[in-house]
């Protein structure tokens, strides 16, 4: 995993002398002695939960309305830039051959620019073996990652492939749309000190809003936002279970639905 990790910063370190901005942590130098081995990256001084945390902050104090309708405005364009970002950075790691398995708003460095770089290669799969298993078809069955951010097959203990970055990144973008400061899976809904924030008039309408804006309304996964930002339980999906349903048991096999 070690080796991984250099070997991709030293790759992407590669393509920036290049003239290639690839959204992806590199490596300035790397070194080792008889018990560790140091890696120096380039300086980011905030992350994408930094400024998710920054954005709660502001939306929940006392601000007056005229000032939150200018936050709203700025934070509308913040969070289509982050969202374009991060699924960039995605792109070029997945078009690597690479599974990132640890997608989260702490992974998603911010540079002094305000841009998004995706970092801490850790956990990655290497899935871009010539003449092996396309990047499509490589599976792994190893629980790793941050749990919060499981797709509904590594909750079940079941084989997965790149797709589970796919679904971390949504979880990301849906927290970023909703304004959270923390992952809303931990609570299997919005955290309560936002419930009142929520219920202010036209705050759900506003999220809903940005959603249908960012996918569209004919979008077949419409649904199953909506139901993993908890907008509308009336249309939660019928082909998967809670997002946060136990793992199989020996009492209820196939696990709940």
């Amino acid at each position: 995993m070690l080796m991984d990790e250099m070997d991709i910063m030293a790759w992407v370190t590669k393509q920036s002398r290049r003239g290639l901005n690839l959204g992806l942590m590199g490596l300035v130098e790397s070194w080792e002695d008889e018990n560790n081995v140091y890696f120096v990256m380039g300086l980011h001084r905030g992350s994408l939960r930094q400024y998710m945390e920054l954005q709660c902050d502001l939306a929940l104090d006392g601000a007056d309305r005229q000032k939150k309708f200018e936050l709203k405005h700025v934070k509308h364009h913040a969070d289509r830039f982050y969202m374009a970002q991060s699924i960039f950075s995605l792109w070029h790691l997945h078009g690597a051959g690479v599974v990132h398995r640890d997608i989260k708003p702490d992974n998603l460095l911010l540079d002094k620019y305000g841009r998004c770089t995706l970092a801490d290669f850790g956990l990655v799969m290497r899935a871009d073996v010539p003449g092996k298993v396309s990047f499509e078809n490589v599976m792994s069955s190893r629980e790793c990652g941050t749990e919060e951010y499981f797709a509904p097959e590594q909750r079940r203990a079941l084989p997965y492939n790149y797709k589970v970055d796919i679904w971390a990144l949504g979880c990301v973008w849906v927290e970023l749309l909703a304004g959270l400061d923390e992952p809303w899976t931990q609570h299997g809904s919005f955290p309560e000190k936002h419930i009142v924030y929520y219920r202010t008039k036209g705050a759900r309408e506003g999220v809903r809003e940005s959603v249908v804006e960012l996918i569209g309304e004919d979008h077949p996964a419409l649904e199953l936002v909506l139901w993993v930002s908890l907008l509308e339980h009336e249309r939660s999906p019928t082909l998967l279970g809670s997002p946060t349903a136990d793992r199989p048991t020996a009492d209820d096999p196939t696990g709940s639905c």
